[in-house]
């Protein structure tokens, strides 16, 4: 067997590890999906590990890591390959890329529907986090609402970076350096359409979309603490699904959301949101114990 670890996967790549994810989420029961424009990762970075078998891939570990705090972890392997050490192997080369990038920790994302997953992540000792819904938008479901007529999405500039750092630092509680790696994302990507959310002209809050290959993710949803409660944000996501869902109708929208947040839980089952999966999240040092 060979390992192949990529800085941005070739064609044949992609291919195969989509090959794998199809079979894993069929054998398995989940619903997973692999971006390969990753368009937050730094150039240089490795975030592509694999291993086949003459000319079989049999087994990925896939990263998303925007920031140096975490690097986030799924990773596929073919059933009848499953406990022979393929996992273990990968990890080894991850772990030592992740020391020479200095990110300290590991974040692994794991379908509650998948046991074999469920059963490694357990077996690694690591230690479960949180957990999240991904949501999918369903247009018959958004009610009718009136938006403020002071209330509008624009397209972010540059020259609103420096107020969107400080909503995204106390929305998601970031430190700046995460916060400032979010936010160069909104101006360099072209997958990314990124608004402001204003009143009369100023700055209240933030919005996103990234076109991924299966759907548009809604993220980056944040309001000033003295806009919240107001009913603002119901009318930015309003005006951002009726905005979106008429232009691509044979797209799905799609969202993630922390499980054991009822506010934001509440506001999108109220706005046509239906909840699809719920992604495990389960930390471990980076370096081994």
């Amino acid at each position: 067997m060979q390992i192949e670890k990529l800085t941005k996967p070739h064609r044949t790549a992609i291919k195969d590890i989509n090959t794998l994810i199809d079979l894993c989420n069929s054998r398995d029961g989940i619903r997973l999906t692999f971006d390969p424009d990753d368009d937050l990762k730094e150039e240089d970075d490795i975030n592509t590990f694999l291993l086949y078998d003459k000319d079989r891939l049999v087994s990925a570990v896939l990263l998303f890591a925007p920031t140096r705090k975490e690097a986030e972890i799924t990773a596929f392997t073919r059933p009848e390959y499953r406990r022979q050490g393929c996992f273990t192997r990968l990890m080894k080369e991850v772990r030592k890329d992740l020391r020479r990038r200095g990110t300290p920790e590991l974040l692994f994302v794991c379908d509650s529907r998948s046991r074999d997953g469920l059963s490694t992540v357990s077996h690694i000792k690591a230690v479960y986090d949180f957990s999240e819904f991904l949501m999918r938008f369903d247009p018959a479901g958004l009610p009718p609402l009136t938006v403020d007529s002071g209330l509008t999405l624009k397209p972010c500039a540059e020259e609103d970076s420096p107020e969107l750092l400080a909503i995204g630092m106390d929305a998601f509680d970031q430190s700046r350096e995460d916060a400032e790696d979010f936010n160069r994302g909104m101006y360099t990507s072209d997958r990314r359409e990124f608004h402001t959310i204003c009143l009369d002209d100023r700055i209240i809050g933030m919005i996103g979309v990234y076109r991924e290959e299966t759907g548009l993710l809604v993220h980056g949803f944040a309001l000033r603490k003295e806009f919240r409660g107001r009913g603002f944000g119901k009318q930015a996501l309003y005006s951002l699904l009726t905005k979106y869902s008429g232009e691509n109708r044979d797209r799905d929208i799609l969202l993630e959301v922390n499980a054991e947040n009822p506010g934001a839980l509440s506001l999108y089952t109220k706005m046509g949101f239906r909840t699809l999966r719920e992604y495990r999240y389960s930390r471990l040092p980076a370096a081994p114990l």
